[in-house]
């Protein structure tokens, strides 16, 4: 394994790497493309996007540092992001003593999808809106290039493709008619949970999802908090039973 970043023609030339021609394929979580991108007046910010997902993040503000700093930024960033959507430990794994490859895009359909979401980042950035916020909202919204698929969604399909030791990833059930009444509820901030459902092949009425005991903890939380907020009494009463199941289920578990 190791960790392949496609660069830019801009970085190329200015970091002057060795390419790799033709390098041995790796593990979708270890294949990124790194792009400079600029931030009003500030030139020193880097987008970091996955390219089997299109899951991105922002490494700004990073003036004078070197080649080796930036990529210990990059790395470190990427950890946290695991460590946030409850990733098992054989996703850092990965990372230990990780050899890096550089290499160049040849696909212009992700050349095409990177300038779009750097276009984005523009936008969001222009509007005042903070970075950390430009990039939740941008993981969860649909793109075209993904068939109008959630980068995050993707992105967590992942956890299923890494080594597991602890075992922390389950099987979770739930009926289609709690799954529709907190898919709806939640405009924006949905948990990462409700990404990872799927239509349950065995059991007719229900999703199936992948997901770890945080993440069900975290989505029961989110419910509890919506219905603290001012929302309509109708949205309150379908979040009732979503409530209450995610409980009993949570009170099950050991």
């Amino acid at each position: 394994m190791h960790l392949q970043l496609n660069l830019s023609n801009q970085l190329i030339k200015q970091w002057n790497p060795k390419l790799t021609v033709d390098p041995a394929e790796t593990h979708p979580l270890l294949q990124w493309r790194i792009d400079k991108i600029k931030l009003a007046n500030t030139t020193a910010n880097y987008i970091c996007v996955n390219e089997a997902t299109l899951f991105s993040f922002l490494l700004p503000k990073l003036p004078g540092k070197k080649q080796s700093e930036m990529l210990h930024y990059f790395t470190s960033r990427l950890l946290v992001f695991l460590e946030d959507y409850f990733f098992p430990l054989g996703a850092a794994a990965l990372l230990d003593d990780c050899p890096i490859k550089f290499g160049k895009t040849t696909s212009s359909k992700l050349t095409a999808s990177v300038t779009n979401l750097r276009l984005k980042y523009d936008k969001l950035y222009s509007m005042k809106i903070s970075l950390t916020d430009a990039e939740t909202m941008i993981n969860r919204t649909p793109l075209k290039s993904l068939n109008f698929r959630y980068p995050l969604e993707k992105f967590l399909t992942f956890r299923d493709q890494v080594d597991d030791p602890t075992c922390s990833m389950l099987t979770f059930r739930m009926p289609a008619s709690l799954f529709y009444a907190a898919h709806n509820a939640f405009i924006a901030d949905e948990p990462p949970a409700l990404l990872c459902f799927k239509n349950s092949p065995e059991e007719e009425g229900s999703f199936m999802a992948r997901v770890t005991l945080m993440d069900l903890m975290v989505f029961h939380d989110k419910v509890m908090n919506l219905m603290e907020q001012p929302i309509t009494f109708e949205i309150k009463k379908k979040l009732f039973p979503v409530s209450a199941y995610l409980k009993d289920i949570l009170s099950k578990m050991p």
